[in-house]
């Protein structure tokens, strides 16, 4: 059994999961950034361990001016006639256990945005992760390479982080409505404990 959990800033579990984002970035780039999501979402079982399977950072487009938007020139409530409300940024994104869990949490992330109405989905995507989308069936947008030079956080010391080619890509939500099939996954066995097949999930959205 899973479920796809939301956290928020002044939870402790939201405190846990910028600490494991920033443990994961490290680990894998040497980098250190400050992950400040407007919700954590985590894929965990269903005792809620953390820091869970995987995990994402959400932004809401009418919160502030979105990470991602720093690396492009074009107005995207122009470009994609939307109202900011309708736009959101997906972040952070770290895996931690079991093979396939990150591709199925973005999968159920999109899925939920999308019938909740939000429209287009900004990223700043590595090769593996626009690997994911494009895996998904999601049409998406490239508007080109996300440029260390004009990173929001200057201050940031981001390791190898921009030796992996992110681009900045706008995924249309639309397009993950049409798609009917969901990607399966079970959570890994562990030792010591005995973990039963998965018949279906909870995505607990206290926001949304």
């Amino acid at each position: 059994m899973y479920i796809v959990r939301a956290f928020h800033p002044g939870q402790g579990a939201y405190r846990q999961l910028q600490q494991a984002v920033k443990q994961n970035y490290f680990q894998s780039h040497g980098a250190r950034p400050e992950p400040n999501p407007d919700q954590f979402w985590c894929l965990t079982d269903r005792n809620v361990s953390l820091p869970g399977y995987a995990c994402l950072g959400l932004s809401w487009g009418d919160s502030t001016k979105l990470f991602s938007e720093h690396y492009v020139d074009i107005s995207l409530t122009e470009t994609y006639g939307i109202s900011r409300s309708e736009l959101i940024e997906i972040g952070q994104f770290s895996s931690f256990e079991g093979k396939g869990a990150g591709r199925f949490l973005i999968a159920q992330v999109l899925q939920t945005l999308a019938q909740h109405q939000y429209r287009r989905v900004l990223m700043t995507a590595t090769e593996q992760v626009r690997h994911i989308v494009r895996s998904l069936n999601v049409e998406h947008d490239d508007l080109g390479v996300a440029y260390q030079s004009r990173v929001r956080d200057r201050h940031v010391e981001w390791g190898s982080y921009y030796r992996n080619a992110p681009r900045v890509i706008v995924a249309d939500l639309a397009s993950v409505l049409r798609s009917s099939d969901l990607p399966s996954w079970s959570p890994p066995s562990r030792v010591g404990r005995s973990v039963l097949p998965v018949v279906n999930s909870t995505v607990e959205s206290n926001v949304l």
